[in-house]
């Protein structure tokens, strides 16, 4: 039998292993979206803002909030054609 510490340090490594495994998730699926919106701006002559761009991506079978979208657009340098600012 194992003692109750050794559960533990089992747990945290297991825990740590699953963290990492969801960044890795999470930035290949970023990685992914970013080319993907990248090539919806492009095809769109950038036009699309993000309320279309999800609506494209939707289409794609991806759930992604504008917000999320905005992010990208943003660390990218991605802008549409009618944005005021």
């Amino acid at each position: 039998m194992m003692n109750y510490a050794t559960q533990v340090k089992q747990c945290v490594k297991s825990y740590k292993s699953l963290e990492v495994l969801i960044i890795i998730k999470q930035k290949t699926h970023d990685t992914t979206l970013e080319t993907t919106i990248t090539k919806i701006l492009k095809d769109s002559r950038s036009t699309y803002s993000t309320r279309k761009i999800k609506l494209e991506l939707s289409k794609l079978g991806h759930q992604v909030s504008r917000r999320s979208i905005g992010r990208i657009m943003k660390a990218n340098g991605l802008v549409s054609r009618y944005t005021i600012a």
